[in-house]
């Protein structure tokens, strides 16, 4: 046997979930992560440094944020065989698609790069599958009969209140604090606890949006209209041709930032661009 130590570099992204740790045993295993069956070794908070012995032949790392997101929120390292001691460091990283999955440096491996692929598309049409669904019910339900405007709703996730209107109907999804949709538009939500690293709670919403930008490696540009900061973005939903229009606004509450994204297809995004933004301007925060 070996000692494997993995570092998990301190990172706002992820921070409040541990990240579970499973080693590849064919023999021993009792949970199956990619078609590999694995034995869980431990885990890791954010931060936080452990260690464990694995075998000395070649084998698979896989780190998992649960069990019902393994499918799309993983990632894996292949050990190759040896026997000297292996230091593996890595971090959460900010993903819309991957439940801001857990990844290694330096992680080139081949086939590692293919899950995370095929974990985003998985995640995209998690994300949506409920909003197709929940298109579909309300076609078929109202016959091709048009309603009247709907009436305002007031929703509250912890300690922040956003006004929608009652087509909108809370779900649950993975990995975030909360999951708003109605037939033409979702609102993902997520928020990071100031705790997460000294001085966070002294960040601007501007400063929480530049980390938030850096940690996806995005090259959108940071904008401010009507007291709001937000971004923009498109993404290819995992049919690889729907197009979809993301906007992703920045709030600072009582204990922690938020990020709420508002999604629609791109043909509708110039329809509900004006709502969208009356909309974000709705959200408050209880003292």
């Amino acid at each position: 046997m070996r000692e494997l130590t993995i570092r998990r570099n301190k990172s706002f992204v992820g921070c409040l979930v541990s990240a579970k740790i499973y080693g590849e045993d064919p023999m021993y295993g009792d949970m199956v992560i990619n078609g590999i069956r694995c034995r869980k070794l431990g885990e890791v908070k954010n931060g936080q440094q452990v260690s464990f012995l694995v075998p000395e032949e070649a084998v698979k790392i896989f780190v998992i944020a649960d069990k019902l997101s393994k499918g799309f929120c993983s990632e894996f390292y292949q050990l190759e065989p040896g026997q000297e001691p292996v230091l593996l460091t890595g971090q959460n990283r900010f993903s819309l698609f991957s439940g801001n999955a857990f990844r290694f440096d330096n992680n080139q491996n081949p086939e590692a790069l293919a899950n995370r692929k095929k974990g985003s598309k998985v995640g995209i049409w998690v994300i949506l599958a409920a909003a197709i669904i929940g298109a579909l019910i309300g076609f078929f339900a109202t016959s091709g009969i048009l309603k009247g405007s709907p009436d305002p709703k007031t929703f509250t996730v912890q300690d922040l209140k956003i006004t929608l209107t009652e087509d909108f109907r809370k779900m649950e999804q993975e990995n975030y604090s909360a999951y708003l949709e109605s037939d033409r538009v979702g609102v993902l939500m997520l928020n990071e606890a100031f705790d997460a690293f000294p001085g966070f709670e002294d960040y601007s919403i501007e400063e929480y949006g530049e980390l938030v930008l850096e940690a996806n490696q995005s090259d959108a540009e940071l904008k401010t209209d009507n007291g709001l900061c937000y971004f923009e973005f498109d993404n290819t939903g995992s049919d690889g041709k729907t197009l979809f229009h993301y906007t992703a606004y920045m709030y600072k509450g009582s204990d922690s930032f938020w990020l709420v994204q508002f999604f629609t297809r791109k043909d509708d995004a110039a329809k509900y661009a004006h709502q969208i933004t009356q909309w974000a301007q709705t959200v408050t925060f209880e003292s």
